[in-house]
């Protein structure tokens, strides 16, 4: 059966065969809801200004807000936030 897909990949006018996979991957929500979530760390950083001082020899750097620290499920994308303190 290799023989067969490697000949029809090199043949101009076939289309190679496409194997399907031997299980169909389950969806992540199922997956979440059997064995939990799997949670991972992420900050957003708001945008940094940095402007000169009065004698415009010295960077200052203003930030507009604060940072945001939240967990995200790597399979199912869900949001949750999270204290940096207090963990």
């Amino acid at each position: 059966m290799l023989a067969t897909r490697a000949l029809d990949s090199c043949n101009p006018g076939t289309t190679p065969t496409r194997v399907p996979p031997a299980m169909p991957p389950l969806p992540k929500p199922v997956f979440c809801k059997l064995l939990g979530h799997t949670w991972q760390h992420h900050v957003e950083d708001p945008k940094t200004v940095w402007t000169a001082n009065k004698n415009q020899c010295q960077l200052e750097q203003e930030s507009q807000e604060e940072p945001r620290f939240y967990q995200r499920c790597v399979r199912c994308g869900i949001e949750r936030d999270w204290d940096a303190e207090g963990a």
